[in-house]
């Protein structure tokens, strides 16, 4: 009997044609199309799945630039009160910036003021500015809601008092509870998008946009270039760390273009259908065709999340508590080293892994997260890896409950920190090693100090005149009180003048040479003997030797003047004596031989006279006798001569 009517219901579609087809047709167009809008949402799901996918890129790139700034801004603050900043800032900042190149300059904002920033060049603007008191614009109200957040917090991208657009990142510090500075770090902004790798003026296949509610006017305001006729999927994240707003969009969706071509062919396919009912009953085989084109399509998505897990360098774990059953992806092969079946066993095997000093303090936290009303679970601890070795991990996930507030199904992944640990470690040797330097800087300081006292004490207590003055300017730097009471300039007239005042309008060609020569010789110099002029016009010969010193960070020249006009005097005199006396020395050597050469003569003759004629008559020698007196006046009158110019010497 059902024979009998089902044949009577395909009699009807026989003797019906027209009807049949358009039912055909109708039937095919409803099934096709079907299949058409079911592959129409897998691609705007694979759409979807990009733009998370691009969109969790982005928002780690982001978490690298303030956990860069969270580190950078702590070295600041653990080094305040250990390192003196108003000698050291610069040294510390271009550190710090070393270490973190996404960080474009450092400050030190104190009670809302700023007072250091590295680098200096180009942010002298900024120095001075007190953040707090700023009503111009909402950057007091940040900087505030910094303070009571108590932690790091990003204000901006806005323009910058050194110009150009920046982020800043402040980090509070308390002492005895209140608000004492703030620990800054400074991206600028084009250092953020070229971290992000994202530039508005070329073509992209995502438009981005960073926004924020103005706490001043309550407005948003947006950061990048605004665009809009963009139909893709848009998601939208909350950076709370800035308050931002991050919103990505696929700018072009290809869902529609891509099920067109299947959009006709399967109307026309159902045109066919219509057309030809025959095919009607081949209906069920061609859908079973697509079924099992759709699982093909279905297999080869999963096997894109088993390959995706495997490229992420996260551990995938699921846990069913209404089965009881865990799922643990391969990663946990990859990072732990032991097989994927070993992993899938018991809970209490896994636990068995966890360092014994970790163990108690991981499960008491976990069974009261369990029994509490968190949705988000993380902890560290250390994990036994096959080779024997313990792994420092972070384990997240997100814990699904029933509407009583039970645990139903719990998602999350374990992640090897153990490269962080390793830097925190670094971090901390670091630190240890900038107190050593700071101790070794004090020490230096110190030995510094008592150096330029010792100068000071030599400078200040020399009996003669000394000076310090620059190479360049010729500017005196510093006179000591010898040089004061020697030359009669009081020590404000000296520091107003330059060496060339002390010296004679004909002299100064040859002193600019000498200093152009001083220049390019090291150590002691004696220069010779120079002819000065004191404050009351009195020339003076002064002996000069100088020296290069570090003169208040400078090299500069250190002189020591040597007054010896009195010496000069004394030695011209000694000159003149000596030629008197030479000449003293000549009228014995020449004129007084000459009488004296006679008057002997003279008197060898009487001698030999009176020897041979012993009877002869006084008055036959009377000739003699007067040619003897006459030498003995002219040898007296030289020699008086000479005790003349002998009592002219002036002996001093």
């Amino acid at each position: 009997m059902e024979k009998v009517k089902s044949y009577k219901y395909f009699n009807f579609f026989y003797k019906k044609p027209i009807a049949s087809g358009l039912l055909g047709f109708l039937i095919a167009f409803v099934l096709s199309q079907l299949i058409t809008l079911k592959d129409y949402q897998i691609h705007l799901n694979q759409e979807k799945e990009e733009v998370l996918s691009y969109s969790s890129l982005i928002i780690e790139k982001i978490n690298t630039v303030l956990k860069d700034s969270f580190s950078a801004a702590s070295i600041l603050t653990f080094l305040h009160g250990r390192v003196d900043f108003d000698k050291e800032f610069a040294v510390l900042g271009e550190e710090i910036l070393d270490k973190f190149p996404l960080i474009d300059a450092v400050q030190w904002n104190q009670g809302g003021i700023i007072k250091y920033v590295y680098p200096l060049e180009g942010n002298e603007a900024s120095l001075g500015l007190d953040i707090l008191n700023d009503t111009l614009t909402h950057k007091s109200i940040e900087a505030k809601l910094a303070i009571e957040k108590g932690e790091l917090f990003f204000a901006g991208p806005f323009e910058l008092k050194q110009e150009g657009m920046g982020i800043v990142g402040r980090l509070p510090i308390y002492r005895e509870g209140d608000f004492f500075a703030f620990s800054v770090v400074i991206v600028r902004l084009e250092t953020f998008l070229a971290l992000l790798d994202y530039n508005p003026e070329e073509e992209d296949k995502y438009y981005v946009q960073f926004s924020k509610i103005n706490p001043g006017t309550g407005i948003e305001e947006f950061f990048l270039p605004e665009e809009n006729g963009y139909n893709g999927f848009r998601i939208v994240n909350k950076i709370n760390e800035g308050n931002w707003i991050l919103s990505i969009q696929l700018k072009k969706s290809d869902a529609f273009k891509k099920v067109l071509p299947q959009l006709i062919f399967r109307t026309f396919f159902s045109l066919i259908c219509g057309m030809a009912i025959l095919f009607l009953a081949k209906l069920p085989s061609i859908l079973n065709k697509e079924v099992a084109k759709k699982s093909k399509e279905l297999r080869k998505t999963i096997k894109r999340f088993k390959m995706a897990s495997k490229a992420t360098s996260d551990a995938i774990w699921e846990w069913d508590f209404v089965k009881d059953r865990i799922y643990r992806s391969p990663n946990f092969v990859k990072l732990f080293g032991y097989s994927y079946s070993f992993f899938n066993m018991k809970q209490e095997l896994f636990e068995e892994l966890i360092h014994p000093e970790d163990l108690q303090r991981t499960k008491s936290n976990f069974q009261k997260f369990l029994e509490g009303k968190e949705l988000f679970w993380e902890q560290e601890f250390r994990f036994l890896k096959e080779n024997g070795d313990y792994a420092y991990v972070v384990d997240k996930g997100i814990l699904l409950r029933n509407k009583s507030g039970m645990p139903v199904k719990f998602y999350g992944a374990i992640q090897d920190i153990s490269l962080l640990k390793e830097r925190e470690i670094q971090l901390i040797n670091f630190s240890e090693r900038l107190d050593q330097r700071a101790k070794e800087l004090q020490e230096a300081i110190y030995r510094l100090e008592e150096s330029e006292k010792r100068y000071r004490e030599l400078f200040e207590l020399s009996p003669l005149p000394m000076w310090v003055f620059d190479l360049e300017t010729l500017r005196f730097l510093d006179v000591n009180d010898a040089a004061v009471n020697n030359y009669g300039f009081s020590k404000e007239e000296f520091l107003s003048m330059t060496i060339k005042d002390i010296r004679g309008e004909e002299d100064i060609a040859a002193l600019e040479e000498k200093v152009s020569q001083r220049k390019e010789i090291n150590g002691l110099v004696f220069s010779g003997v120079y002819r000065h002029i004191k404050k009351n016009g009195q020339s003076i010969d002064v002996e000069i030797s100088s020296n290069k010193i570090n003169y208040k960070g400078k090299i500069v020249v250190l002189v020591l003047a040597v007054d010896v006009t009195l010496r000069n005097k004394y030695v011209g005199a000694i000159e003149i004596q000596n030629a008197k006396l030479r000449e003293i020395a000549w009228l014995q050597s020449h004129i007084v031989r000459a009488p004296l050469a006679r008057l002997l003569g003279l008197i060898y003759l009487l001698k030999d006279e009176m020897a041979e004629n012993p009877d002869q008559s006084l008055e036959s020698l009377a000739e003699l006798m007067e040619y003897i007196i006459s030498s003995a006046k002219e040898l007296d009158d030289v020699i008086r001569e000479i005790t003349e110019k002998t009592e002219s010497i002036n002996y001093y």
